[in-house]
């Protein structure tokens, strides 16, 4: 076994080789490393932080110089020092510390958006030097204004009577500019206004069509060109509907003019107040068109003997049977109606067949038999609470119900038309010409 020399191991060897094996024996082995004691980390940590810690707060801790000068005693003499030179600047100087003027003078306005007739206003706080405020106020833009003093306000009108729509005014008043005692306010002020927008166009009004006036008829009038039976008038009462005898529907204004055929093969026909018009054809069908002939269309109903109006709907009679217009039946009648009318407000409706005239209250489905039998013609009254009617030779007046009837005329020859007018008279039409009777 190799190994370094060691002198003073082989004077002690000598020159025993047993003791020199065991030696080089020792030497060669390796002993393990001893395991570090657990608290020893935990020990140097702390000796670590220790030391970091006074390093840091040597190097913070501020020299004996810097600490003369520190702390809340030093801070108190010298707010303490601060008011003393103060006072003795004021007391020498009798002056604003502030500036030249007087600090407790503020300019200012109360109104940041201005109408456009209206001032602007311009407002201190103390009373002011007129003339020097005058002369030192700037406006831009440039306007010719004039001045008008109200305590201490002062309103800014311009001449022209009108501020710039939608425009921003901004108004200087120099430091020049004096209280009421002549102190300068020292330091200039500027105030910011802006204008409203022009008031929106007010629309051009809109042209009412003039109503058209209601013809005036003081007498008797020929139409030229009509003959037939009138069917109705319009709401103004310029324009009446006939049925010519040759079954065209047709209108012609009272004054005789626009003469104009609305439908041909017309049966019947009944005028709304609105000026509507429904008529039954010759081929049964019930139309209803506008009152100049226009929008023409069928209503779903045939064979119709009666039909009135009623807030713009239309009720009708056909085939014994009372119905909305196209619609399902709300009472159907005992016996055919040979000669039927509807009351104005379409709640009543009266009829003859036979013999026998009959009252329906559409309401209630009560029939109510009337006294008189045989009735020819028959017209309700506008406010649909009595009827005038043709019975032999005679023209009767009587409740809805049939009762009270009297006869208010004879009839000369034969009554072919019997219409109520706006009067209240009953109108009689017959050979003999045309009679208005007080019902």
């Amino acid at each position: 076994m190799s190994r370094r020399p060691d002198a003073e191991l082989d004077s002690i060897f000598g020159n025993d080789p047993e003791l020199e094996e065991i030696a080089n024996l020792l030497r060669s082995s390796r002993l393990n490393a001893p395991q570090l004691d657990p608290g020893f980390r935990m020990a140097l940590r702390r000796r670590v932080m220790v030391a970091a810690y006074n390093r840091y707060d040597d190097a913070r801790r501020p020299s004996r110089f810097s600490r003369l000068f520190a702390g809340p005693r030093f801070a108190l003499a010298t707010a303490a020092l601060a008011v003393l030179l103060i006072g003795l600047v004021y007391l020498q100087s009798g002056r604003d510390l502030f500036g030249t003027g007087t600090p407790t003078t503020r300019v200012y306005t109360n109104t940041q958006l201005v109408a456009l007739d209206q001032p602007i206003t311009v407002s201190f706080s103390q009373a002011m030097d007129h003339q020097s405020v005058q002369q030192a106020i700037r406006i831009e833009p440039a306007t010719q204004v004039t001045y008008q003093w109200q305590g201490n306000n002062l309103l800014i009108q311009p001449v022209a009577g009108q501020l710039a729509a939608n425009t921003q005014y901004h108004i200087t008043v120099a430091a020049q500019a004096t209280t009421a005692n002549h102190a300068p306010i020292g330091q200039a002020a500027n105030i910011a206004v802006v204008t409203t927008a022009l008031p929106s166009p007010k629309p051009s009004p809109t042209a009412t069509p003039t109503p058209e006036p209601r013809a005036t008829i003081t007498g008797e009038r020929s139409l030229p060109g009509t003959s037939g039976a009138v069917a109705g008038w319009s709401a103004d009462g310029n324009t009446v509907f006939f049925l010519a005898q040759n079954g065209d529907l047709t209108s012609i204004r009272t004054d005789g003019q626009a003469l104009k055929v609305l439908a041909t093969g017309v049966a019947r026909a009944w005028v709304s107040s609105d000026g509507r018009i429904a008529f039954a054809g010759r081929d049964g069908k019930l139309m209803v068109t506008n009152s100049d002939g226009t929008n023409s269309q069928s209503v779903g109903s045939s064979n119709v003997t009666a039909a009135g109006w009623k807030a713009g709907k239309l009720l009708v009679l056909s085939a014994g049977k009372v119905a909305p217009a196209g619609g399902e039946a709300i009472v159907t009648l005992p016996d055919q109606a040979d000669v039927a009318e509807f009351s104005p407000d379409v709640t009543k409706l009266v009829y003859r067949s036979g013999s026998r005239t009959v009252l329906l209250d559409v309401a209630t489905q009560k029939f109510i038999n009337w006294p008189a039998g045989d009735v020819q013609k028959l017209t309700w009254a506008p406010d649909s609470s009595r009827l005038a009617y043709l019975a032999g030779d005679a023209v009767f007046v009587s409740q809805a119900d049939g009762t009270g009837a009297r006869a208010v005329t004879k009839s000369q020859g034969s009554a072919t038309e019997l219409a109520w007018a706006g009067s209240g008279h009953l109108l009689i039409g017959g050979p003999a010409g045309l009679q208005a009777v007080h019902p």
